[in-house]
């Protein structure tokens, strides 16, 4: 399932994996993510994967707003793991202009780590 919850030491984790999906599954996939970080009240948690091809198709742009606004508002942690390193600086870029809530990592294990801080 592309998106679902996960437990981290004892914290919920939002997991969406944008891996291998047309753009009308991203969208979908998109729209369900930001579904499921609305009913969070605070300290809302979130890992996307991504891969070279998630990236395009403005698919990374809506992500990150959705991260500026609900991560900001609602004092969460957000990891975009991506592992190819080419697509890994395009992220970190991205990331920086989301802000400080938001940041790339190479591997699921270190994106976990920094969520469940």
């Amino acid at each position: 399932m592309p998106v679902s919850w996960m437990h981290y030491r004892n914290k919920p984790i939002l997991f969406a994996d944008y891996r291998g999906l047309d753009q009308r599954h991203k969208a979908r996939l998109y729209r369900r993510q930001a579904s499921e970080m609305d009913r969070v009240d605070s300290g809302v948690a979130v890992i996307c994967r991504f891969d070279g091809a998630a990236l395009e198709g403005g698919t990374m742009t809506r992500v990150l707003r959705l991260a500026r606004a609900v991560l900001r508002t609602k004092s969460g942690r957000g990891a975009v793991v991506v592992e190819n390193p080419f697509s890994r600086a395009a992220v970190r870029v991205w990331a920086r202009l989301a802000g400080p809530h938001l940041v790339p990592f190479s591997t699921e294990r270190e994106a976990l780590e920094w969520v469940a801080r």
